[in-house]
């Protein structure tokens, strides 16, 4: 016969495995609860999914995101509600999620949502509970961030092809780092590289002509000092060849709460072939198209220029000098106005070598 002492220990150390198992089901069923309340109470949509990839559970924002009943997902497919290029990385992560711990890395995947759109979800999956192969897939709404990035991507593409095929060339200098990036063009415009030109001021400002840069330093500083509203500036810039190319720089400061310039954004366009038209239609305005002397017009100028020099300066004095070519005329009559131009060009030449 059993000692009675024997049996209530035997049934006490029952009673107490047996309270020890409900104690860890009520913490289970307490934990789950949570699990659930946390779910619910989420914008984000939660799934779980089976070994064979069907939907065991999904949580009720699907019905906010997707437009679906969670029992409308349950019981089917993960790969039913993708878009087909994206089953490929949801099984990925999925996968890496049953092989190693802790969450996989995010992964955007495209839901279709019940009106045919598709809606960007970024996804984390995890292991999840006691079974093996059960996974937990979370993902947020992300469709708004991606259109937002996708808007702004293209912004940039369009702005870097603006600036491929703008016949201007940027610069943007840093007035805090006195460092100046130049664009492509920029650089292209005196004939360098863009491993050819580095981004210090003197890049510009150091190649400027000489009779150009006192100039050029004074409508730089009016604007910066906040004296003119923008700087505009037409001067001569060395080439890599040696030559020099005319530009016309425009440009706009951006200050500081305190009116402090902090930045200079401007453009370079090279207005060397204006300028040159420029120059050869003053030049033709004010020489003979024949001999290349200057006309009546310029004759008349330099004279009323000496005048007023002459009339502020007591000590300045000027001559004129009249040449005439005997028998000019019988040389146009018996030889023919041809070979009088040319005895003007040869008279020309002399005076203006001489």
């Amino acid at each position: 016969m059993a000692d009675p002492a024997d049996s209530r220990a035997q049934l006490d150390r029952i009673a107490g495995m047996l309270e020890q198992l409900l104690a860890g089901q009520r913490q289970e069923d307490a934990a789950g609860e949570r699990f659930r309340a946390l779910v619910e109470r989420s914008p984000d949509v939660t799934l779980l999914l089976a070994g064979d990839g069907t939907v065991s559970y999904a949580s009720p924002a699907v019905a906010v995101v997707l437009g679906y009943r969670p029992d409308e997902l349950e019981g089917r497919d993960l790969a039913g509600f993708l878009e087909a290029e994206d089953v490929d990385a949801a099984r990925a992560a999925i996968c890496g999620a049953r092989q190693a711990p802790g969450p996989s890395r995010p992964v955007e995947l495209r839901f279709r949502h019940r009106d045919g759109s598709a809606r960007v979800l970024e996804s984390e999956a995890a292991h999840f509970g006691a079974e093996p192969e059960t996974v937990l897939l979370v993902g947020r709404e992300a469709t708004e961030r991606r259109r937002a990035a996708e808007a702004i991507r293209l912004s940039e593409e369009r702005h870097t092809l603006a600036l491929a095929g703008a016949a201007e060339g940027l610069f943007d200098w840093d007035l805090r780092t006195d460092r100046i990036h130049y664009s492509s063009r920029w650089k292209s415009i005196l004939g360098h590289q863009d491993r050819e030109v580095g981004e210090a001021p003197g890049e510009w400002l150091g190649r400027v002509h000489a009779d150009d840069a006192a100039r050029v330093r004074a409508e730089l500083d009016d604007h910066l000092e906040g004296r003119t509203p923008r700087f505009e500036s037409e001067h001569r810039i060395k080439a890599r060849d040696g030559d020099w190319r005319a530009v016309h720089v425009r440009a706009l400061a951006i200050r500081d709460d305190e009116g402090r310039a902090v930045r200079l954004v401007g453009t370079h366009a090279d207005v060397t072939r204006r300028k040159e038209a420029e120059a050869r239609l003053v030049h033709q305005a004010i020489h003979d198209a024949l001999t290349g002397l200057p006309n009546r017009l310029a004759f008349m100028e330099r004279v009323e220029r000496s005048l007023e020099r002459s009339r502020r300066a007591r000590d300045y004095a000027f001559a004129v000098l009249f040449v005439d070519i005997d028998r000019f005329k019988l040389v146009n009559e018996s030889l023919g106005h041809m070979s009088g131009d040319q005895l003007l060009v040869a008279v020309s030449r002399r005076l203006t070598a001489s």
